[in-house]
């Protein structure tokens, strides 16, 4: 659940829901590290630093699997390595009908792999387990890269049906429309995904308003 969330931007939720399955286990090390993961994605170091230090003590504990994404974490914090990811694609290699780890293997290395092979693993992804949802929010991001609107705002809108309840899809669109430069619909989504709790469309929107009142009193 917590993985879940992460995938669907929800930094809060995730938080809980790992802290939740610390408190049902306490010596969960890989909560702990995707704990400390959250954190740092928050902009909350401190507790992150804190999180993925009892991660690494705990870990000789933990499977070996879990062990090497632990470290990998942690010399990635320490040193500012990419290892995490490679650990990621060795493990989804190696546990094919994993599909969180086959999201993760995009979520994780999507900055690096371009969107070809983003497009390729969303779509593997998806037909495996269709109920992995965030997978088409990447993957209209890569139509987006490859200027293929059509295909992105078809893929964005899926998304929307399909997760109905959740900000982040909402917000995606908006981006859609931001990208084809229509600043009325573009508004009209990310107001949704701000009025959903997504924090980061809040601003969005405070942009897109002071632009729009710009050009009007141009």
């Amino acid at each position: 659940l917590g993985m879940w969330h992460l995938y669907n931007l929800e930094w809060e939720q995730a938080n809980e829901a790992f802290s939740k399955a610390i408190e049902t286990d306490e010596s969960f090390a890989l909560a702990y590290a995707m704990r400390a993961r959250t954190h740092r994605l928050m902009q909350n170091q401190t507790l992150s630093d804190e999180d993925l230090e009892i991660a690494v003590s705990m870990s000789e504990n933990a499977s070996n699997e879990e062990k090497k994404m632990i470290m990998a974490l942690s010399d990635d914090n320490e040193l500012g390595t990419n290892s995490f990811n490679r650990v990621i694609e060795r493990l989804a290699a190696k546990y094919p009908d994993e599909s969180f780890l086959k999201m993760e293997s995009i979520f994780a290395t999507m900055s690096d792999i371009g969107p070809d092979m983003i497009l390729r693993r969303g779509k593997e992804l998806y037909s495996m387990n269709p109920n992995f949802t965030p997978a088409l929010n990447i993957m209209g991001y890569a139509y987006m890269q490859k200027n293929e609107m059509d295909l992105a705002r078809e893929t964005l809108q899926e998304q929307v049906r399909r997760q109905a309840g959740k900000a982040n899809p909402y917000d995606s669109l908006g981006d859609y429309y931001l990208a084809v430069n229509d600043n009325s619909m573009a508004l009209k989504y990310f107001e949704q995904s701000a009025k959903m709790g997504l924090k980061a469309s809040v601003t969005k929107v405070d942009s897109l308003k002071n632009k729009l009142a710009k050009e009007k009193n141009n």
